[in-house]
């Protein structure tokens, strides 16, 4: 993301009174996990969704990045 995008999109967030408590990106040609990039650069306290392609489809994984130790969670998806 843009470095001034990310700031106005934080300033956004904080003038809504929101709170930031994910962050998504895409892995199309793999891995699907947290790769030594994703965890060197994770800079917030916030879970990290990756997409990755298997098989021809997408797949949703989360994961919690905090002092170079990954731990994926559970997501929940509602439709509501």
């Amino acid at each position: 993301m843009d470095p001034y995008a990310q700031l106005q999109a934080f300033e956004w967030i904080e003038s809504h009174a929101l709170e930031l408590i994910g962050i998504f990106h895409s892995h199309p040609a793999g891995p699907e996990t947290a790769s030594a990039t994703d965890i060197a650069e994770a800079a917030y306290e916030v879970v990290h969704i990756i997409w990755s392609r298997q098989n021809g489809r997408w797949n949703a994984r989360g994961f919690w990045i905090e002092n170079g130790q990954v731990t994926e969670v559970t997501l929940l998806i509602n439709d509501k």
